[in-house]
């Protein structure tokens, strides 16, 4: 008989041994995580640590090891850039969405990026993802209520301005009383320009990088709108309980992990 394959490779069993916050913090103090953009600084001890195990021996010999064990290594959290959700939730319209932001949001750890619509905004789930240095951006609702505490950065350009403010309602203070940075750009949308407002509880990056993490999320959201529109799904076989008639259809949360 051939021995079984063991799930778990020596990469793998190594990374666990590392705490989920040590790395980010060390970014943090160290300023490495404001210089990280595309490659994380977890992306890049788990590729330092594959070099040693592999005996790589040059630039090539590195890429071409990660990406023939590309499968293995997004399991440690090693973002590939594909901008491909990796799961879907799909629901009854019925349901609030903010109600299910907390089991997409279970698994981020510190360091990590949510990005997601107004409708997920639940002041409560904020204020927990900002504990856990998760850091999250979303579209400020309409009726949000807030006092402008100062002036974060210049307005320039397409940006119209970058504030931090305090929520003002008894409710929504007691739930998120840490002060929140919020941003007022002009974003184009279809070719066409649009003023849009932001909020985040991220205080380092450029105001423009705010906007553009955002419309990655455009990119899950015409994901989901092609599959809708190109695929014409009648059945769905899946593990989980869901159904449709003709007047309740699900509907997938657009939510983007990073």
């Amino acid at each position: 008989m051939r021995p079984a394959k063991h799930q778990y490779t020596i990469l793998k069993q190594i990374c666990q041994h590392i705490p989920a916050h040590l790395v980010p913090k060390l970014a943090r103090s160290f300023g490495v995580d404001k210089k990280a953009r595309s490659f994380s600084p977890w992306s890049h001890v788990v590729a330092m640590l594959h070099v040693q195990i592999a005996h790589s021996l040059s630039l090539n010999d590195v890429a071409d090891t990660l990406r023939n064990h590309s499968g293995v290594l997004t399991t440690m959290q090693l973002n590939l850039q594909t901008f491909l959700p990796q799961f879907a939730i799909v629901k009854e319209a019925s349901t609030a969405d903010s109600t299910e932001a907390y089991r997409l949001c279970l698994n981020l750890k510190s360091g990590e990026i949510a990005v997601f619509d107004k409708a997920y905004v639940d002041f409560t789930h904020l204020a927990d993802l900002d504990r856990r240095g998760v850091f999250w951006i979303t579209r400020a609702k309409d009726n949000m209520q807030y006092r402008i505490v100062k002036q974060h950065t210049k307005p320039k350009g397409d940006i119209l301005s970058d504030v931090l403010i305090e929520l003002k309602t008894p409710k929504s203070c007691k739930a998120y009383p840490q002060r929140l940075r919020l941003i007022t750009a002009n974003v184009e949308v279809d070719g066409v320009k649009k003023t849009m407002t932001f909020i985040t509880n991220n205080m380092s990056w450029a105001p423009s990088s705010i906007c553009d993490l955002y419309k990655c999320r455009w990119g899950v959201e015409v994901f989901f709108k092609q599959i809708k529109q190109t695929l014409q799904l009648a059945d769905f076989l899946g593990h989980s309980t869901w159904f449709t008639t003709h007047d309740r259809k699900p509907s997938a949360g657009l939510f983007a992990g990073f």
